[in-house]
């Protein structure tokens, strides 16, 4: 019984922080000052720490974006020169792609992807594209001068590369995955719902010319 009281004396007063008590009690100033300034400054170092990491992360997601908004403003009038030709195809205003124009843009996003900054990597997406490049290009020298040929497949083939390619480069460079909250849904806008809506728009262009014909082919 008697250890019993011994122990529960030892508590009785500072209860768990007895310990720390009696250690005190026998520290000298300056020990003592050391013992507490390394108590505040261990939780101190360990919230910088956290900091540090949290930031090095952000910092790094922000690189890869601006890595992939220098690719995207080199691969959306690249697209969008597309996109015209399909349309100004279907309507009879040009009889062959304007190639040139389209190998300009291919060169000028080949030129900087090629160089993978950031880690930021989508030869698999280019790859393709320009496959549908080069069958556009086989097509137009196989194509006699008196002859007119359908486009709509081969330069509809080559627009939807090019949008696999700005869906994979969004991806690969986290723009559609922004960590900031207040940045996120504006960064989702502009990089996959205004695209969207402008393929939307100029696939309905392209169409419409199209709709007599199909109307008569099905009469």
């Amino acid at each position: 019984m008697s250890q019993g009281r011994s122990q529960d004396g030892y508590f009785r007063f500072h209860g768990p922080w007895a310990p720390g008590v009696r250690l005190l009690r026998v520290l000298d100033f300056r020990s003592k000052a050391a013992l507490v300034t390394t108590c505040f400054l261990l939780p101190l170092l360990l919230l910088g720490w956290a900091y540090w990491q949290s930031t090095g992360v952000l910092l790094e997601a922000t690189r890869q974006e601006r890595a992939g908004l220098q690719l995207d403003r080199l691969l959306t009038p690249w697209l969008a020169e597309a996109q015209a030709q399909r349309s100004a195809l279907t309507r009879g205003e040009l009889r062959l792609p304007e190639l040139t124009r389209l190998q300009h843009g291919a060169e000028a996003f080949q030129a900087l992807a090629r160089q993978h900054a950031e880690g930021v990597d989508v030869d698999q997406g280019l790859a393709r594209v320009m496959e549908r490049h080069a069958a556009l290009v086989r097509q137009a020298t196989l194509l006699a001068p008196s002859e007119h040929a359908d486009w709509m497949p081969a330069i509809g083939a080559y627009v939807e590369a090019l949008r696999a390619l700005h869906a994979q480069l969004v991806d690969t460079s986290q723009l559609a995955l922004d960590p900031e909250a207040a940045s996120y849904h504006l960064m989702l806008l502009a990089t996959s719902a205004l695209p969207d809506a402008a393929e939307q728009l100029s696939l309905a262009d392209a169409l419409a010319e199209r709709g007599p014909e199909i109307g008569r082919a099905h009469v």
